[in-house]
Protein backbone atom coordinates (compact mmCIF):
# COMPACT_ATOMS: atom_id res chain seq x y z
CA UNK A 1 0.00 0.00 0.00
CA UNK A 2 1.10 3.55 -0.83
CA UNK A 3 1.41 6.49 1.84
CA UNK A 4 -1.62 8.29 0.00
CA UNK A 5 -3.82 5.10 0.45
CA UNK A 6 -2.82 4.57 4.33
CA UNK A 7 -3.95 8.54 4.74
CA UNK A 8 -7.32 7.93 2.50
CA UNK A 9 -8.25 5.08 4.95
CA UNK A 10 -7.46 6.94 7.84
CA UNK A 11 -9.72 10.06 6.96
CA UNK A 12 -12.73 7.80 6.15
CA UNK A 13 -12.31 6.00 8.90
CA UNK A 14 -12.02 9.40 11.56
CA UNK A 15 -14.88 10.67 9.14
CA UNK A 16 -17.52 7.68 9.78
CA UNK A 17 -16.42 8.09 13.65
CA UNK A 18 -17.07 11.20 14.31
CA UNK A 19 -20.09 10.41 12.49
CA UNK A 20 -21.33 8.17 14.57
CA UNK A 21 -20.28 10.24 17.71
CA UNK A 22 -22.15 12.80 16.67
CA UNK A 23 -25.37 10.68 15.92
CA UNK A 24 -25.34 9.58 19.45
CA UNK A 25 -24.65 12.91 20.83
CA UNK A 26 -27.77 14.24 18.76
CA UNK A 27 -30.15 11.97 19.78
CA UNK A 28 -33.55 13.05 21.51
CA UNK A 29 -32.83 12.48 25.12
CA UNK A 30 -35.39 10.31 27.01
CA UNK A 31 -38.27 12.09 28.56
CA UNK A 32 -38.00 12.68 32.15
CA UNK A 33 -41.82 13.98 31.62
CA UNK A 34 -44.98 11.93 30.64
CA UNK A 35 -48.35 12.76 30.24
CA UNK A 36 -50.74 10.10 31.96
CA UNK A 37 -54.02 9.68 31.05
CA UNK A 38 -56.89 8.27 33.83
CA UNK A 39 -60.71 7.38 32.48
CA UNK A 40 -63.21 6.44 35.51
CA UNK A 41 -59.87 5.78 37.48
CA UNK A 42 -58.25 3.15 35.07
CA UNK A 43 -54.94 4.20 33.61
CA UNK A 44 -55.82 4.71 30.02
CA UNK A 45 -52.41 5.83 28.56
CA UNK A 46 -48.90 7.15 29.54
CA UNK A 47 -46.99 8.56 26.81
CA UNK A 48 -43.56 10.47 27.21
CA UNK A 49 -43.79 14.10 26.69
CA UNK A 50 -41.01 15.04 24.96
CA UNK A 51 -40.72 18.29 22.07
CA UNK A 52 -41.14 15.34 19.50
CA UNK A 53 -43.79 13.68 20.82
CA UNK A 54 -46.91 13.71 18.45
CA UNK A 55 -50.24 11.93 19.41
CA UNK A 56 -54.28 12.27 19.43
CA UNK A 57 -55.79 10.40 21.66
CA UNK A 58 -59.34 9.88 21.69
CA UNK A 59 -60.48 8.45 25.13
CA UNK A 60 -64.33 6.98 25.25
CA UNK A 61 -66.89 5.77 22.85
CA UNK A 62 -69.26 7.15 20.24
CA UNK A 63 -72.02 8.46 23.17
CA UNK A 64 -68.87 9.98 25.38
CA UNK A 65 -65.41 11.03 24.20
CA UNK A 66 -62.62 13.60 24.93
CA UNK A 67 -59.38 14.12 22.44
CA UNK A 68 -56.32 14.69 23.79
CA UNK A 69 -53.54 16.23 21.55
CA UNK A 70 -49.91 15.74 22.26
CA UNK A 71 -47.43 18.30 20.21
CA UNK A 72 -44.57 20.09 20.69
CA UNK A 73 -43.88 18.89 24.65
CA UNK A 74 -48.01 20.61 25.20
CA UNK A 75 -50.71 18.24 25.84
CA UNK A 76 -54.10 19.52 24.81
CA UNK A 77 -57.86 18.78 25.49
CA UNK A 78 -59.37 20.29 21.67
CA UNK A 79 -62.58 18.09 21.78
CA UNK A 80 -65.39 16.97 24.58
CA UNK A 81 -68.76 16.45 24.38
CA UNK A 82 -69.51 17.53 27.96
CA UNK A 83 -71.42 20.19 28.60
CA UNK A 84 -69.73 22.46 30.37
CA UNK A 85 -66.44 22.23 28.00
CA UNK A 86 -64.39 23.25 31.04
CA UNK A 87 -61.82 20.63 29.92
CA UNK A 88 -61.87 22.21 26.82
CA UNK A 89 -61.11 25.72 27.64
CA UNK A 90 -58.31 24.71 30.28
CA UNK A 91 -54.89 25.95 29.62
CA UNK A 92 -52.35 23.43 28.30
CA UNK A 93 -50.98 21.05 30.58
CA UNK A 94 -46.79 21.12 30.18
CA UNK A 95 -45.05 20.83 33.05
CA UNK A 96 -45.08 18.71 36.50
CA UNK A 97 -48.37 18.78 38.09
CA UNK A 98 -50.38 20.75 35.61
CA UNK A 99 -53.91 19.24 34.89
CA UNK A 100 -56.83 19.05 32.60
CA UNK A 101 -59.56 17.74 33.87
CA UNK A 102 -62.66 16.43 32.53
CA UNK A 103 -65.65 16.23 35.29
CA UNK A 104 -68.55 14.74 33.69
CA UNK A 105 -66.64 12.04 31.88
CA UNK A 106 -64.26 11.40 35.06
CA UNK A 107 -61.52 11.78 32.67
CA UNK A 108 -58.06 13.17 34.34
CA UNK A 109 -54.79 14.31 31.64
CA UNK A 110 -51.72 15.25 33.89
CA UNK A 111 -47.96 15.53 33.74
CA UNK A 112 -45.40 13.71 36.04
CA UNK A 113 -41.62 13.18 36.27
CA UNK A 114 -42.40 9.89 37.56
CA UNK A 115 -42.42 6.76 35.14
CA UNK A 116 -45.55 4.95 35.57
CA UNK A 117 -46.15 0.94 34.68
CA UNK A 118 -48.95 0.81 32.32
Amino acid sequence: MKKNDIILILVVAAIAIAALLWMKTTKEPEADQWVVIESYGELVEVIPLTQSTEREIRVGDEAVYNLVIISQGVANMIESDCPDQICVETKSASQVGDMIVCLPHQLIVYITDQPIEE
